[in-house]
């Protein structure tokens, strides 16, 4: 049984409000708080009756006509005034049924501790958190019980009801108890306690499964972070962590397709490291072996566990990690571990994989890798789909330090759709249904930067500023043209217009570095500032009107959109 001084003091953890009532007490209060008064007594008279040792019937019929009296009392409340007092009443009969039951439970009486427990158990079962706070009044003042106060009394409930149902072997019952109150319980002497009843259960209803090989982890690494008292005191009753070994074992042994028995075992290891338990841990350590644990971490701890592993023991995880994957600092540690086990062969042939492996990560990060410098030549591939009148042609040069890319682009650009951006902005119409479009030459540079570094074998995603200068010559747009002096109209005239665009945009995208071949993915997206002209010496936009909306509107230096998105491929040297 636990020590019912503990629980006198959740059971009567409660918060009073400072409120003084003013008004009379009904009959039913009367009532009610003749029975709190005597229950008040009562946990603190279970728990002196615990710690005497010296169990007199006496005492026990003495405790027990106290609870019947209080529970007496809460009966005679036939009509409660309200449905909070109701609940209160209930809170109060179920908690005198549970200290009824704990009673017995002392005197190792399971069978009425159980029936006494039974009775209360739908009242524990309901009352979660959204059951409180209840409110009910004493010598005059007003009182909250609250669901923090009463949780450790709640998890405590759950530990007896499934001590009693062990006990008495209704093992059916056990794990769902037990479950329930693991879920709430959080002292880690009593979270013991009800993994051992959790546990005996499933071994006798022959459930060796998942949960039982967890918890066997969790009884052993509960037990040891428990202070040396109630160590001490598990201790007396066979309760140590050697038990949760046991439990692991029969789980596996029972059931040999139990999944994760590698991962368990090497859990269980490194506990019985911590208990300073040689036997068991070599054994462990073992088992986790044979179940082909490759994982690199376990392997060395294995090969590095001192007096805890046999020489045969860190030989088998020190040939298992020969087979892995290493970086030179394991292949080092490796190296020293064989040359310990007087495997000179195996430590020179490491040795000689740490040399080359050193020189290899040297030469990475040199020239391949690292902060080492990286030159790009690339062109447009998807440019050159299409027909012929209309394919640009360009390319790009780049260089990467670490990560920083700065990246020239030069194309040739023939009828690419011309967009009148300021003119949409003005909801402008050029008064046909022509499209536009212009030639010419574009040309950037921008400044990539990245969280990773520009190498072969990765990708690293970018962003940074872009600065470009694109030379245009629309295709002719004809158009009346009006002297706005002479009023003298000339229709039908044909212009071929220029635009020169400064732009600055934000460059993003991702680079592909592989083995001599790079792709470069970027979107650019910004502003353009143009200088527009008519491109024919004897007309301009200030003194000459048009009939086509565009050019009668659009003024020589205006603002345009850059919106642009681009794929290169080529060589990454």
């Amino acid at each position: 049984m636990l020590n019912k001084s503990i629980l006198a003091l959740s059971v009567f953890l409660l918060t009073l409000s400072i409120k003084v009532l003013g008004q009379n007490p009904t009959s039913n209060e009367l009532t009610l708080e003749k029975a709190v008064r005597i229950y008040n007594e009562v946990p603190s008279s279970v728990s002196d009756f615990q710690k005497s040792k010296n169990f007199k019937d006496s005492e026990r019929v003495k405790i027990e006509a106290r609870i019947q009296e209080a529970a007496s009392l809460l009966d005679q409340i036939v009509s409660p005034d309200n449905e909070e007092m109701a609940n209160v009443i209930r809170y109060f009969r179920a908690n005198l049924q549970y200290e009824n039951g704990y009673l017995y439970g002392i005197l190792g009486n399971h069978d009425k501790m159980y029936t006494y427990l039974q009775q209360s158990l739908s009242f524990f079962e309901q009352a979660e958190s959204g059951f409180f706070p209840l409110r009910y009044k004493f010598d005059g003042k007003s009182y909250t019980i609250k669901y923090e106060n009463f949780e450790y009394t709640r998890g405590e409930f759950y530990s007896s009801i499934s001590e009693a149902a062990t006990k008495l072997k209704k093992y059916e019952k056990v794990p769902e108890y037990s479950r329930k109150g693991l879920a709430i319980i959080k002292d880690g002497y009593v979270r013991v306690v009800v993994t051992d009843f959790l546990l005996v259960a499933k071994s006798n209803l022959k459930q060796y499964d998942s949960e039982m090989a967890e918890n066997a982890i969790n009884y052993m690494e509960g037990y040891l972070k428990l202070e040396s008292k109630n160590r001490s005191y598990l201790d007396s009753f066979d309760y140590s962590y050697k038990r949760g070994w046991n439990f692991l074992i029969q789980a596996y042994d029972k059931n040999p397709s139990l999944g994760y028995a590698s991962t368990n075992y090497a859990k269980a290891a490194t506990i019985l490291v911590k208990a300073n338990d040689r036997e068991l841990a070599a054994k462990a350590y073992e088992q986790a072996l044979n179940a082909g644990n490759n994982d690199k971490s376990f392997l060395f701890e294995v090969a590095r566990a001192g007096d805890f592993a046999s020489a045969g023991l860190k030989s088998r995880a020190c040939n298992a990690l020969s087979g892995l994957s290493l970086t030179c600092y394991e292949m080092s540690s490796l190296s020293g571990i064989y040359a310990e086990l007087g495997n000179r062969e195996k430590s020179q042939e490491f040795e000689k994989k740490v040399s080359k492996c050193t020189s290899k990560e040297a030469h990475e990060a040199k020239v391949g890798t690292g902060a080492g410098f990286h030159f790009y030549l690339g062109t447009y591939p998807f440019r050159f789909i299409g027909h012929k009148d209309y394919i640009d042609y360009g390319g790009v040069a780049a260089f990467s330090a670490g990560k920083v890319m700065v990246l020239g682009s030069y194309m040739i650009v023939n009828k690419n759709l011309y967009a009148w951006t300021d003119m949409s902005m003005k909801s402008v119409n050029d008064n046909s249904s022509e499209q536009y479009y212009w030639s010419g030459e574009q040309m950037d540079v921008s400044i990539r930067i990245s969280p990773d570094r520009f190498r072969k074998g990765d990708v690293a995603s970018y962003f940074g500023p872009q600065f470009g200068m694109s030379n245009r010559k629309l295709s002719p747009i004809h158009s009346d043209v009006t002297n706005n002096l002479t009023g003298v109209t000339i229709p039908g005239m044909a212009f071929e217009p220029t635009d020169t665009q400064y732009q600055v945009a934000l460059n993003f995208g991702s680079f592909v570095g592989g083995k001599g071949v790079g792709l470069d993915f970027n979107i650019s997206v910004g502003a353009s500032y143009g200088q527009f002209s008519i491109n024919n010496p004897d007309y301009n936009l200030d003194d000459f009107s048009y009939s086509n909306g565009y050019l009668d509107n659009r003024e020589e230096w205006h603002w345009g959109m850059v919106l642009r998105a681009g794929v290169t491929v080529g060589l990454f040297l």
